[in-house]
């Protein structure tokens, strides 16, 4: 079992990585004018057994088929630079 430090530490890294990508997307998607709603990256609620601490990310795009690809091509973006996601 993972003692309080290590689950803090954890949760630390987490929000510092969640950040790094928020900022990353930033760049990428600055200008791009959503259909809806813009993506949206933040931290799960909760950890469980079957369901650890993870990245979620949210976008509504509608009809708009650019800004699902442009989500996809931003989660690929990320995927290369943060290999250990």
């Amino acid at each position: 079992a993972r003692n309080e430090l290590e689950l803090v530490e954890d949760e630390l890294v987490l929000q510092g990585v969640c950040k790094a990508c928020l900022e990353q997307l930033m760049e990428v998607s600055q200008e791009y004018i959503w259909q809806h709603q813009r993506f949206n990256l933040t931290l799960s609620t909760a950890s469980t057994e079957t369901e650890p601490r993870h990245l979620k990310g949210t976008v509504r795009f509608g009809d708009n088929v650019l800004d699902e690809w442009l989500v996809v091509s931003m989660l690929l973006k990320l995927t290369k630079q943060f290999p250990h996601l």
